[in-house]
């Protein structure tokens, strides 16, 4: 007992909830009784949870759960990079606008997403169709190299669309 009358949790618990090796709820177990089971089917009892109670554990080879924990961690890290980023406005010159054709051009053939985002002029932001018809023209010349992910959208004053290299 500790202060105040609560009573602390066991450090080692008496009884857990047990998942099998496919992930099958096996119920809430006697703690020594999974351990006789891991023991019995030659794999490792894993925790997965810290905080539930009973705690969560499952049956599992310890190697091949920190390899797919791993894996997991990579592909959710390749996936979470945000696009570069190419802002134009409405009014940019056509060298301008070639230019940063150019630049997406570079970056999608090296492999990244890319943002195009043409700015609306703040007092022309009723009428997006100037900055639709540059995007898309963007679009149409980029198309050798990158598709756009989805459709335009409108976003505080400007139409963006993500291009995704081929």
């Amino acid at each position: 007992m500790t202060r105040g009358g609560k009573q602390r949790p066991a450090e080692h618990p008496s009884e857990v909830w047990l998942f099998d090796e496919e992930g099958r709820d096996l119920g809430f177990v006697a703690a020594p009784d999974a351990m006789n089971l891991a023991a019995e089917r030659e794999l490792d009892l894993v925790r997965l949870d810290h905080m539930s109670s009973p705690p969560r554990f499952a049956l599992a080879h310890a190697a091949a759960r920190a390899a797919d924990a791993a894996r997991t961690a990579r592909v959710a890290a390749g996936t979470a990079k945000p696009p570069k980023e190419l802002r134009l406005r409405v009014a940019t010159g056509a060298g301008d606008v070639e230019t940063k054709r150019k630049q997406a051009e570079g970056l999608l053939a090296a492999g990244h997403r890319v943002k195009l985002r043409v700015e609306l002029d703040p007092r022309k932001r009723s009428d997006p169709g100037p900055a639709r018809a540059l995007v898309e023209a963007l679009i149409k010349s980029l198309a050798a190299v990158g598709a756009p992910e989805g459709k335009l959208f409108n976003e505080k004053g400007a139409v963006s669309v993500v291009v995704a290299p081929r």
